[in-house]
């Protein structure tokens, strides 16, 4: 019996261990969340303003943050290019070529009554040159103008000097040389008959040229003329080399 009430006081004694008084007032914990903080998550949130892409007009200018940059009035600069400086003419004009003095290995002029003889003279004084008296390989047509037409003529002291007669003259200066022409007249299978104002003839120039140091070059070019009777006199009206 007595072993029974033990029993029932042990287990009466648990259950107040364990519920505590009835009469305590309950103790907040602090797992629970203030009032406040409730009364937050239950309010209805504010409506959140969007803010619309601004509407770009004619005439402006949008910067970074999308506000519109009203564009400068009043009219624009007007920037007026600096002239250009003026420009050298492109034409060369003429230079007349004024003869030098005649080689010494050139013989004087011929009479002009006969066409061969006119034709020799002429190629001979086309191809001498010396540089001890010569400033230019233009200065044996120069020369050679002496037994031309005035047409020709005035041709030959104004004519531009290239292709092989400028390296001529080169290695003329080079070698402090002149020129030797010794002229042959030839015939042409198809020359032209002669007539009482006009005659073709053919002639083959045995050229040399030597220098102050030995230097030595030979060749021989052909040169065909045309000679007009003018005034009694045989002239060169045309000419032209051929390169041999």
């Amino acid at each position: 019996m007595k072993r029974a009430i033990l029993v029932v006081i042990l287990l009466a004694f648990a259950a107040w261990a364990l519920l505590g008084p009835t009469d305590e007032p309950a103790t907040p914990t602090t797992a629970q969340a203030p009032a406040t903080a409730t009364t937050a998550s239950t309010s209805t949130p504010e409506p959140t303003t969007i803010p619309t892409k601004a509407t770009v007009t004619p005439g402006q200018v949008m910067d970074a943050d999308t506000s519109p940059v009203p564009k400068p009035s009043g009219p624009r600069p007007t920037i007026t290019p600096e002239p250009l400086p003026s420009q050298a003419p492109t034409t060369v004009p003429m230079v007349t070529i004024t003869p030098n003095p005649t080689p010494t290995q050139l013989p004087a002029l011929p009479a002009l009554d006969d066409p061969q003889t006119v034709a020799l003279a002429f190629a001979q004084r086309y191809f001498t040159l010396d540089t001890s008296v010569d400033n230019s390989p233009a200065a044996g047509r120069a020369r050679a103008a002496a037994v031309a037409t005035p047409r020709l003529a005035a041709q030959l002291v104004q004519a531009p000097v290239n292709g092989r007669s400028g390296g001529d003259w080169l290695a003329l200066l080079e070698h402090q040389g002149w020129t030797e022409a010794q002229p042959t007249v030839v015939t042409l299978g198809s020359a032209p008959d002669d007539t009482g104002t006009t005659v073709v003839r053919a002639v083959r120039v045995d050229l040399r040229s030597r220098g102050t140091d030995s230097w030595f070059d030979r060749r021989t070019p052909l040169i065909t003329v045309e000679l007009d009777r003018v005034d009694q006199e045989w002239r060169v009206d045309a000419y032209q080399v051929l390169e041999g």
